[in-house]
């Protein structure tokens, strides 16, 4: 702190003291001295620093760290002197010592820390240790060596000092506040002479605060000895304040009037080395330098490590603290750093897809940002302090952090503070750099959060689609088909319109006119039945009418009516209205707005404020457009009484004003001319007066039929004259009497219903900024890449999709989940919940925690039924889905085996050969499992370091030493297909190949090949009943029995309910099993029923009356975890109910907050919507045991279920 703002505190102080009715005090620079040493080691300690010694104020930390309020105030903004003053008066500790005790905080009162209150107090301000210490009792104190006075010279001190030597000085402060000042006398006034030698640190040489003179006065205790004499409290007050209370914070040192320069403003000595670094690039730098070096005096250009991006230096001194900075303007071309996955994910084929929602990641240069990096960190290592200069949004806020943790890698001294301005000028940004402030934490917070959930999300559907997409489809071969949660649903928008349009059908309807002549003007009366779709009953009304086509007046209505001037601009109502008025797409309006702010001709064009505050100068503004050739006269008329404030709309985002002209141009031209007349016409035309005029309302009768029509006369165009893009038409009617009698001409009308039109860009920016899908300032970008990605196109009537558009949204729309991927609601969800990280209602790893918990659930149950997405995407594409040459049909199960340890929730992959690995969830679940996901979460899925062997790639059903291999199998629908062991429904092939089994039919995985499980079955194989056939049970694999061998199917022969019927056998064990795959039980395959979780359901029949031996349907799960679907079985229709599709993620609550999206029942865990070969296993086992009525409840045949064979084999599983 300069001596000009010591006393600038003290006047403070003592005005306020005066104010009271107490006495003033005096600076000593003997305390001063003492106190140096004291508070240089707070400053160390990280407790509070004096503002005497700002210079070391690096060492205090940066923010995250517990201040003491001083150093939190003295890192947060440049010293500010009222700002200090007030922050006492609001501390009801610091208020108590201003007003009872005494004491100044001016780096020689009071040190303050988290704890307690070092004091440093005497009558007189005379120099006690600074290890003294304050706990309600008497301190000890200790005369510092720097000292040469003593109490007994006239320097009497507070407390007697006889009782001790004193107290030890301690390092954190004392646990314990003062109490209100009890026992301590009143000071006496003292006086004291400024000098303007610079501070030093020994007290006997004249330094920048007081000395003290001797008066020969006499101490209030009666004894002689040196006093300082107080001079008034005004002139105290204006010696030291000056123009402080009006505003100037020049330095009001007492000079020597014989020095001719005694009245210029005295700055610092101490020059700020300053680095300042903006968003803009070298056009918007180029700008604020200018204005900031007050038009580029005394300055100079280097060249920076970027080409792009050099360095401007200047000297410049800031009022406010009476500094003079020593500056450097650089720039940065928007994000210097990118949040990017770890190596090892580099192969699209090679690394689990899934394991991208969980795979730490790290936030890093972009490599094309290289250089910008190398140029901040070298001007960053020369600066003391860096000033932010980036655009005041949420992406600039986060890009100023960015700049901000580069610079303080290379300098960690370094002060940051942040400029907050709205229009690049000179008012703005020189404002902006005397009332510096902090980087918004939360802001930045938000920024990093949405950008990890989009990436995290954007890779793993992207590497999705395009992984089976390509696989399928030749004309996709090389096409990377991308996944963006802004993305999809803006194209969700576009294809739901299409839809409409194209669904459309048009009818014909009919209606009836009235047309009344008077005064040579005719007025046309609508009919009030309005439109009509049956002809005939148009035409008898007609007949009824003309047969008496007398018109009778019954009311007219006058009634003055107003159009609304518009609102403030903001950026989304600029992107609707100007891509419909000026023809230009949203992208480029943007670009052409963003021009236009870096050259200061507009405001800042990504706003959502639609208010202007009350205090700013809007008539200052429309002044510079007076002399202008288009709509000078008009302003001219503004000014002149036409001006009316402009209306207040909703939104106040306290950031930015609404989009403004902020100077009159005349030498733009094409397009940014077109972009400038517009903002600023709507700008005027905000400022103006409504339009006015008269609305006439007609109601006549012709033979009990009513017809009324309506005629509008402008008075007053006001903003019309200005707004030439609204349209306000005027419709005069003749003057008509109440009761008059008119000859009416009847007339049929004609016509047909119009589809919905296709959505423009302006509808569709509408919808978006309605439903939340992406900010103001990126809406236009998520437009724009619908486009680049060939997922829709956009005609002179609106936006249509394109096939591959239309087939990723019909897709998706097939899997019917709860939250789609398509719809705008998910997406809404998370950019409110970015807004609740911007206020610090929610942390970043919360947000986090629940958007990837949620989107990896959507992920895990679109990749389980990928088919649905392949169906469309060939139906759109007129493509069939292809295959590889060869079917693998390995004879084991690609699945991983359940974890053995009950603890872990999420099993490990082995490292198969597979592109990717299907998980295989524990048969256990804990009641108390975390449905959270977190990036750094233990139970995140790793590779194992088992591997699985298969021991077969190859099968052949006839159990010969031939292998089977067909060739380029065709694909064919089949909605009653049996589920392969991934719990899909299969897909039917035939073989190509020539042999023995060409043209045969079969079932096989949905997957792509790489990632097909082994599920295999005939379509129609043959039964040879005399012959023992090989055993397979519904998922592909062989059925072997207790003594480890195969079995062989048989056929029940023997009368009965079950003739017919296949089973598993083996005479050696007993063992016994019922086949899935006789046609007996495949129907009850193919019309399976699945319950709320997707799975599916298990058929058992009721022991019990009055629904004795009746079947029903419940969940597979374990008792405790089922979800609550119930149905009997003689309710099901024979139409198949699929509930797979269907994804209950709360079924107790299912308000659309974020929160319920993620509050899912422990059997719902992430994991567990794998359908599990498992889970078929139990499931499938218990639905044909279900029809046996024997002692056994799992397979019903002849033993107990604690002997049953089955139960054995499902646990040597």
């Amino acid at each position: 702190m300069s001596p000009s703002d010591a006393n600038k505190l003290l006047a403070l102080t003592n005005q306020h003291r005066a104010s009271l009715g107490l006495n003033a005090l005096q600076l000593d620079s003997k305390l001063t001295a003492a106190a140096e040493g004291h508070s240089n080691a707070q400053a160390q300690a990280k407790t509070m620093g004096h503002f005497g010694f700002e210079n070391r104020m690096a060492t205090c930390g940066f923010p995250g760290s517990d201040w003491a309020e001083n150093v939190g105030m003295t890192q947060r903004r440049p010293i500010d002197v009222a700002f200090m003053h007030q922050m006492w008066l609001d501390s009801p500790g610091h208020r108590r010592n201003i007003e009872k005790v005494g004491l100044t905080h001016v780096g020689f009162g009071l040190a303050a820390n988290p704890d307690g209150d070092y004091l440093f107090y005497t009558e007189f301000f005379s120099a006690i240790s600074s290890g003294s210490k304050y706990k309600g009792t008497q301190p000890q104190v200790q005369q510092p060596s720097s000292y040469q006075g003593s109490p007994s010279n006239g320097h009497r001190s507070l407390y007697d000092t006889s009782t001790g030597a004193g107290a030890p000085t301690t390092k954190k402060g004392c646990k314990n506040s003062i109490k209100s000042g009890a026992g301590i006398p009143q000071i006496p006034n003292a006086s004291t002479q400024n000098t303007s030698t610079p501070n030093t640190s020994t007290p006997n040489t004249s330094t920048p605060n007081t000395s003290t003179q001797n008066t020969g006065t006499q101490s209030p205790d009666g004894n002689s000895g040196d006093q300082h004499s107080a001079p008034s409290l005004e002139s105290l007050i204006k010696d030291t304040l000056g123009d402080l209370m009006n505003g100037d914070y020049s330095n009001s040192q007492t000079q020597d009037s014989s020095d001719p320069n005694a009245h210029q403003t005295q700055y610092s000595k101490k020059t700020y080395k300053i680095n300042n670094s903006g968003q803009g690039g070298p056009n918007v730098t180029v700008y604020q330098f200018f204005i900031i070096s007050n038009g580029g005096k005394d300055s100079g250009e280097r060249k920076g490590v970027d080409k792009y991006c050099n360095n401007f230096d200047f000297i410049v001194y800031q009022q406010r603290n009476q500094m003079q900075c020593e500056m450097t303007m650089t720039s940065v071309l928007g994000h210097v750093m990118e949040y990017a996955f770890p190596d090892e994910t580099k192969s699209w084929t090679g690394y689990p897809v899934e394991n991208m929602f969980s795979i730490p990641i790290v936030k890093k240069v972009h490599p094309d940002k290289e250089r910008i990096k190398v140029n901040l960190e070298r001007e960053s290592r020369k600066a003391e302090w860096l000033i932010i200069w980036t655009d005041c949004d949420r992406e600039g806020e986060n890009i100023g952090m960015e700049i901000s943790e580069i610079c303080r890698r290379a300098n960690p001294r370094l002060l940051v503070y942040r400029a907050r301005f709205s229009v690049v000028n000179g008012r703005e940004l020189k404002n902006s750099f005397e009332n510096l402030s902090q980087i918004d934490v939360n802001m930045s917070m938000a920024v990093d959060t949405r950008q990890e959930l989009d990436l995290r999300i954007g890779a793993a559907f992207t590497r999705l689609q395009t992984i089976n997409l390509q696989s399928k489809f030749k004309s996709l071969e090389k096409t990377v088909i991308s996944y963006g949660p802004c993305q999809f649903p803006t194209l969700g928008f576009i294809v739901d319109q299409y839809r409409k349009n194209k669904d459309f059908v048009s009818e014909c309807f009919w209606s009836l006119t009235a047309t009344l002549e008077k005064e040579n003007k005719n007025c046309v009366c609508s009919w009030a039945r309005g439109s009509i779709f049956d002809e005939r009953v148009v035409e008898l009304y007609k007949t009824i009418c003309q047969r008496s086509p007398i018109a009778r007046i019954m009311k007219v209505d006058e009634k003055a009516t107003k159009k609304y001037r518009p609102l403030p601009l903001t950026t989304v109502e600029f992107q609707k209205f100007g891509t419909r008025y000026l023809k230009m797409s949203s992208h480029k309006l943007m670009n052409i707005a963003e021009k236009l702010y870096n050259r200061g001709i507009i405001s800042y064009p990504r706003t959502e404020t639609d208010v202007f505050e009350n205090g700013i100068d809007l008539k200052g503004l429309i002044q510079k457009h007076c002399d202008n050739e288009i709509w000078g006269n008009y302003c001219q008329g503004l000014m002149q009484g036409s001006f009316m404030f402009p209306r207040k709309g909703k939104h106040n985002d306290k950031a930015h004003p609404p989009i403004h002209p902020t100077m009159n141009v005349n030498n733009l031209e094409g397009e940014e001319f077109k972009v400038y007349e517009f903002i600023t016409r709507r700008f005027l035309a905000c400022c103006s007066k409504d339009a006015l005029g008269v609305e006439t309302k007609v109601e006549i009768k012709i033979a009990d039929e009513t017809f009324a029509c309506s005629g509008l006369l402008i008075t007053e165009r006001n903003y019309l004259e200005i707004y030439i893009y609204d349209k306000w038409n005027e419709n005069s009617l003749p003057k008509l009497i109440v009761g008059e009698e008119i000859k009416a001409k009847i007339s049929k009308t004609n016509g047909k219903t119009t589809a919905p039109p296709l959505l423009t860009e302006g509808d569709l920016i509408g919808l978006m900024d309605k439903n939340g899908i992406g900010t103001d300032a990126t809406i236009h970008d998520h437009i724009k890449k619908i486009q680049d990605r060939n997922y829709a196109k956009k005609t002179s009537k609106g936006f249509i999709p394109t096939p591959l558009g239309l087939s990723l949204v019909e897709g998706y729309d097939a899997y019917n989940f709860d939250h789609s991927l398509t719809k705008p609601q998910l997406r809404a969800l998370m950019e409110s919940e970015m807004n609740n990280v911007c206020q610090g209602l929610k942390s970043k790893n919360q947000v986090l925690e629940q958007g990837i918990n949620l989107y990896f659930n959507l992920f895990i149950k679109t990749k389980n039924s990928i088919n649905l997405l392949l169906q469309k995407v060939s139906e759109n594409l007129n493509q069939e889905i292809s295959e590889d040459d060869h079917v693998e049909i390995n004879r084991h199960s690609n699945y991983v085996q359940p974890s053995n340890n009950s603890n872990s929730n999420y099993v490990q992959p082995s490292n198969s050969n597979s592109s990717s690995s299907y998980v295989q969830p524990s048969n256990s679940f804990s009641s108390n499992t975390s449905n959270t996901f977190s990036s750094n979460s233990s139970n995140s899925v790793q590779p194992s370091n088992n591997s699985t062997s298969n021991s077969s790639n190859s099968f052949n059903p006839s159990n010969t030493s031939n292998s089977y291999n067909p060739s380029n199998p065709s694909l064919e629908q089949n909605t009653n297909s049996p589920p392969c062991s991934c719990g899909l429904n299969s897909f039917l092939f035939t073989v190509k190949k020539q042999g023995p089994n060409l043209g045969k039919k079969f079932y096989s995985c949905s997957k792509p090949q790489n990632e097909k499980c082994d599920f295999f079955q005939w379509l129609d194989p043959p039964i040879d009943q005399s012959a023992p056939q090989r055993s397979v049970d519904d998922f592909g694999s062989s059925i072997s029995c207790n003594c480890n061998k195969i079995v062989q199917l048989k056929t029940v022969q023997k009368s009965g309910p079950n003739y017919g019927k296949k089973f598993y056998s083996c005479s050696t064990c007993d063992f016994f099993l019922w086949s899935l795959n006789d046609s007996s039980h495949s129907q009850s395959i193919q019309e399976a029923i699945k319950c709320d979780c997707g799975l599916e359901s298990v058929s058992f029949t009721c022991q019990k009356p009055p629904n004795n031996g009746r079947k029903f349907f419940k969940c597979p799960k374990q008792s405790g975890m089922k979800c609550s679907f119930f149905q009997w079985a003689d309710e099901h229709s024979t139409t198949r109910v699929d509930h797979s599709t269907r994804v209950n993620y709360n079924s107790r609550d299912s308000s659309n907050t974020w929160d319920n999206a993620n509050t899912w029942d422990n059997n719902n865990s992430r994991v567990n919507q794998y359908n599990s070969r498992s889970n078929h296993n139990s499931s499938n086992t218990n639905s044909y045991n279900s029809n046996a009525n024997v002692d056994c409840f799992l397979c019903k045949r002849g033993h107990f279920a604690n002997n049953c064979p089955s139960k054995k084999r499902r646990q040597n599983h």
